[in-house]
């Protein structure tokens, strides 16, 4: 499979793939900026007791999760309109990886983003639609004063590995669903958990992985300053090309 990052000149870190191999994860926050600033708004509105007077420690926990996740965003397309959105006056790079998931190491999850006509931002919801147990979901749907036995239980079934990766699901799903009114990009996707739940040892070093951790390597490049790019290429062989669908700038 290709996959292509853009990244404008403007960016100081433009030539960090081709001088040192790796790529930059971004926060949420950070990809709130440029994108869909509604992308990530987690909700938790609700009608249960539960969470509207008990969830502090649930929402600490959720939120820790959801700060630490680091994400990757790249795309299947190489086109104009993706040159318009991501490199200001077309002045910018292009790279274009092939991809072999197989290569990519297993404590990232990737894969292409689905687009939605809605997205379930609201995370009380999401967790009682996926509960398994019914004793659990009859429980968090109350709108009434829970007992103290009844809180005992939530609390206990919190601290279950089921709980716990129902939350991680929920923000994958953030990650890899988008509103259909952004299709054009037709993401492809990356994430990882700083602080994994399973208490591994991070892997992700200053918010960058390297193509080989990734399954990455660089086919070619586009640009539209094909002198800025060869000053810092040392790769004779990797073909570098300015799309014809964009200006030339040679200075």
């Amino acid at each position: 499979m290709k996959l292509y990052k853009y990244i404008d000149f403007k960016n100081s870190y433009w030539s960090e793939p081709l001088i040192k191999k790796e790529l930059y994860f971004s926060n949420v926050c950070e990809l709130r900026q440029p994108n869909d600033p509604e992308e990530f708004n987690h909700k938790w509105d609700s009608k249960s007791y539960f969470f509207n007077n008990q969830a502090n420690q649930l929402k600490e926990t959720y939120q820790s999760i959801f700060s630490d996740a680091r994400i990757l965003c790249l795309s299947k397309l190489h086109s104009k309109t993706l040159w318009d959105e991501f490199c200001s006056s077309n002045n910018g790079i292009c790279y274009e990886f092939k991809y072999e998931e197989s290569q990519k190491i297993k404590d990232l999850t990737a894969c292409s983003v689905s687009y939605s006509d809605n997205k379930e931002c609201n995370y009380p919801d999401y967790l009682i639609k996926s509960i398994e147990d019914t004793n659990i979901k009859n429980l968090l749907e109350k709108n009434i004063e829970l007992s103290k036995t009844d809180l005992v239980v939530i609390y206990n079934w919190l601290t279950t590995k089921d709980a716990q990766n129902l939350a991680v699901n929920h923000i994958y799903y953030l990650v890899f669903t988008k509103l259909k009114c952004f299709i054009k990009e037709n993401e492809y996707r990356f994430i990882h958990t700083v602080n994994p739940i399973d208490n591994n040892t991070p892997l992700l070093i200053n918010s960058r992985f390297s193509f080989k951790q990734l399954g990455l390597t660089i086919n070619r490049i586009y640009t539209s300053n094909y002198n800025k790019v060869k000053e810092v290429c040392n790769e004779s062989q990797l073909k570098i090309s300015i799309p014809s669908f964009i200006t030339c700038d040679e200075n």
